[in-house]
């Protein structure tokens, strides 16, 4: 089932957006089963058809969020002309199984790709030019602009730990970390993964960062002009060494890893892996 953004929840419910067959453009969500080890969709409606969105590809950009066990749809819509980006976002009602539209965010500048992500019981929003800082407030639903970042920086990828959220950009800023602190409203620069020398000058780097084991990693996809994958790279940071790791991780061939992955780590319960009963195991997708 082809994929076209996921996310897993606090209470470890992996979730993703898909069509349900190939003749159809409309994107629902679906939940994944860990007893039965498949997909299966939930919710009578669609969050594209909630907010009356066209699914060519060509009018929005989208990303689904989790913040606590609560699930938002957020799509860019892009205007007439692209005067100026309008954030349209929709949060998914267990209780009636249907989407429901939350406020929206208008945009000053361009913005044709997104970072969000919850912290604590918040959410916010980066648009990819790392200029502006929004936060959501659920328990009023509604929008604030917080302190931009020092230096104006693309924010390709952020991941939240406690009460900070690290990010990070891609190719010539790909080595650069900053770090918002979400109660002081601050930011602050971390030092950087080392330069990726093994792979050739030539390639376009593209980081994802995420927590695995209450630890800071990126994962570093290369590729080539032609969106050709080149390799990849592990990197984990150690805090009270300011220092980063090589983990000297090697991903099989047929893990397909595209320019627009996401990385999401979640404890999943498979009885029959590695034919092993009540087996536990930390996965990142």
């Amino acid at each position: 089932m082809p994929s076209a953004g996921g996310t897993v929840t606090s209470d470890n419910n992996i979730y993703i957006l898909a069509c349900e067959s190939e003749e159809s453009d409309r994107l629902f969500l679906f939940q994944y089963s860990h007893a039965e080890n498949v997909w299966k969709r939930v919710g009578v409606s669609s969050p594209t058809e909630t907010l009356a969105l066209a699914t060519n590809g060509e009018r929005f950009h989208h990303l689904l969020v989790g913040v606590d066990q609560v699930l938002y749809f957020l799509a860019i819509e892009w205007t007439l002309g692209n005067t100026y980006n309008l954030l349209r976002m929709a949060r998914y009602n267990r209780h009636t199984d249907q989407w429901q539209e939350c406020s929206h965010l208008e945009l000053n500048k361009k913005c044709h790709q997104m970072e969000a992500l919850p912290c604590g019981p918040n959410l916010y929003f980066f648009p990819m030019k790392g200029t502006e800082v929004y936060c959501y407030d659920p328990t009023r639903d509604s929008w604030c602009k917080r302190t931009p970042p020092r230096i104006s920086t693309d924010i390709f990828t952020a991941v939240a730990v406690g009460t900070e959220i690290f990010c990070a950009g891609r190719d010539r800023d790909v080595t650069q970390m900053m770090v918002y602190n979400t109660v002081s409203d601050s930011w602050y620069e971390l030092a950087g993964w080392p330069n990726p020398e093994v792979l050739s000058p030539h390639l376009y780097i593209f980081p994802r960062l995420f927590i695995l084991e209450n630890q800071l990693h990126v994962l570093l996809a290369a590729f080539d002009m032609f969106d050709k994958p080149s390799g990849c790279l592990v990197y984990v940071y150690d805090r009270s060494a300011d220092a980063w790791r090589d983990l000297e991780a090697a991903l099989p061939d047929e893990a397909g890893v595209g320019c627009c992955f996401e990385c999401c780590v979640a404890r999943i319960y498979l009885p029959y892996l590695k034919g092993a009963q009540n087996h536990i195991a930390e996965v990142s997708s």
